[in-house]
């Protein structure tokens, strides 16, 4: 049923929804927003690998389009598409988890917040290896070095056979580095500083083949490629390979989650509240908010997305020596590292999210 927050604003529930107009008309929006957000979502991971070649967000932007052309700014776009049922399963999750949560006389702000939380737990099982592969697709097209391969994005004839050979090559040799790596006495921290681990291209399942056949990017980033290095990552790594970073990602999607629901419940109630914008058209309003509750989670969160991208990309090292890692070679830059990037995606994402979000709530009301 529709509840009422602490400020007196309306909440449509669980209750309140048409399920089947809601699993139609949602995905539907989502597939919209997806598709306006994703070039600074590609442009925020490229930033956080590892030897980015980047002189920030602008510079990346230029440099992707020079040297691989605007279709690369949709690498992988196809597999990330695939998380879309997993959009309602977080959707589902959060709504359910809520009206539970409803029910031990919390404010608004902590129902949102377990809600939030409740949703990402539970979705990040399935979005996990999703990510890895959209995210091995999204660094694609760049030397070994880090830097964009020169030359047209014009993919040439058999590139992507020569793409699944670089990926057996590559990830043969991250087997090896792993197998040499596990051998090796595990040093003592912080007694002693770590050694210096290999230095791997971020890029390496696509970005060696663009350096090695010809001066072009990888090949297709379509699901074709997208089964390619999923079966190589299950080949050489196991289950494990498509799960790296899970901790991590864990770590950093389940309290942005809760801290972006909490903050988005909190403004805009007490904005409601306002009688100074009580004529300003509810989508607005949610809008600002959602932008607000954007801007706090990323900022909040982003250290925690740096290391969930580089343990996804990589995949060689722990958590805590990510951490070690990141702070030896960028010191306390690291921190930062990509944000720019990360608050274009999520401030007008916050916007539209929501009020796409909201939109839909109101669209799927049920009419009996």
């Amino acid at each position: 049923m529709t509840s009422i927050d602490d400020n007196g604003a309306q909440v449509l529930g669980w209750d309140d929804l048409d399920k089947r107009k809601l699993y139609v008309i949602g995905p539907t929006f989502s597939l919209f927003v997806r598709a306006l957000l994703y070039p600074p979502m590609l442009i925020k991971t490229r930033l956080q690998v590892q030897n980015s070649p980047y002189n920030g967000t602008i510079d990346a932007f230029r440099k992707v389009v020079r040297h691989e052309g605007y279709r690369a700014l949709y690498k992988g776009f196809p597999t990330n598409c695939v998380g879309l049922a997993v959009g309602q399963v977080y959707i589902t999750t959060y709504e359910v988890s809520r009206k539970h949560a409803s029910s031990f006389g919390l404010s608004h702000g902590w129902n949102n917040f377990i809600a939030g939380a409740a949703a990402s737990t539970i979705s990040q099982f399935f979005i996990v290896p999703i990510d890895v592969v959209t995210q091995l697709q999204m660094v694609q097209g760049q030397d070994v070095k880090g830097a964009p391969s020169s030359g047209p994005a014009t993919p040439s004839a058999g590139t992507a056979a020569q793409s699944t050979d670089a990926n057996k090559a590559t990830l043969e040799q991250r087997r090896l580095l792993h197998t040499e790596s596990a051998r090796a006495p595990a040093p003592s921290f912080p007694k002693t500083v770590p050694p210096a681990l290999p230095k791997r291209p971020a890029e390496q399942l696509g970005g060696e083949a663009a350096s090695r056949s010809s001066a072009r990017p990888s090949p297709s980033s379509g699901l074709q490629n997208a089964y390619q290095i999923a079966r190589m990552l299950h080949r050489t790594e196991g289950v494990p390979g498509l799960y790296r970073g899970y901790l991590a990602s864990i770590m950093t999607y389940v309290p942005s989650s809760a801290i972006w629901w909490a903050s988005y419940g909190v403004m805009y109630s007490h904005l409601h509240a306002m009688n100074s914008i009580s004529a300003v058209p509810t989508p607005i309003v949610n809008a600002a908010c959602g932008s607000a509750a954007g801007f706090i989670a990323s900022v909040t969160t982003n250290p925690l997305d740096v290391i969930r991208t580089r343990l996804q990309v990589e995949g060689t090292q722990s958590s805590w020596k990510m951490v070690q890692t990141l702070w030896r070679t960028d010191g306390p830059r690291w921190l930062s590292r990509g944000v720019g990037a990360r608050l274009m995606s999520a401030v007008p994402s916050g916007a539209v999210i929501i009020t796409s979000y909201e939109t839909v709530k109101r669209l799927s009301v049920r009419t009996d």
